[in-house]
């Protein structure tokens, strides 16, 4: 299984890639900030591990995130925002993209 793993951890997930949904291009082009201290991202094709570490570590390099969640069964992620200091929505989209995947949605509390 070591080996498996390897080759796993080399050539990544499969399950992720980008799409050419328009809300998710909205997304990439929106710089307005966030609004809240909590968000919900719905990312396209998270459904392993390795793609949910990427995520979170993409995720926590951003200025104003300051946790996430990720629940790999539903795609989405939560991250708790700085009051004042959220990223765009274009950063988080960005973020994800960084990863492979496509943030479709964002959902604010």
């Amino acid at each position: 299984t070591a080996g498996l793993l390897a080759l796993f951890a080399l050539g990544g997930c499969a399950s992720g890639g980008a799409t050419n949904d328009p809300a998710a291009a909205a997304l990439l082009a929106d710089n307005s900030p966030v609004n809240g201290t909590q968000a919900t991202l719905v990312i396209k094709g998270m459904s392993c591990p390795l793609c949910a570490n990427n995520i979170d570590t993409q995720l926590r390099r951003l200025s104003g995130v300051t946790d996430v969640q990720i629940d790999m069964s539903t795609g989405f992620v939560t991250v708790d925002l700085l009051a004042g200091s959220a990223p765009s929505k274009s950063a988080l989209a960005k973020a994800v993209a960084n990863t492979g995947f496509t943030l479709v949605e964002i959902r604010t509390q």
